[in-house]
């Protein structure tokens, strides 16, 4: 285990961004996308329990905007 400061996070995400489908994204726009989800979801941010996953603007039948944010549990029953 590593203390939270010491999280390699670069590395961590250069090393998905060139193994995702085997290194074969050949289209810019798809590696600038992936790098802008590894980038939002592999920092220390995503450590915060209230880190918003997603941001819908506004559900229409709730009439408020819908927010998704990481599920409490640690262990897989509190998942599944």
């Amino acid at each position: 285990n590593l203390p939270i400061d010491k999280i390699p996070w670069e590395a961590l995400r250069t090393l998905l961004s060139q193994c995702i489908y085997g290194g074969r994204i050949d289209n810019p726009f798809d590696q600038r996308l992936l790098n802008g989800f590894l980038s939002k979801l592999f920092s220390l941010t995503s450590l915060n329990t209230d880190m918003k996953l997603i941001i819908e603007e506004q559900d229409d039948k709730l009439q408020q905007p819908v927010v998704v944010t990481m599920p409490d549990g640690i262990k897989r029953e509190q998942f599944v």
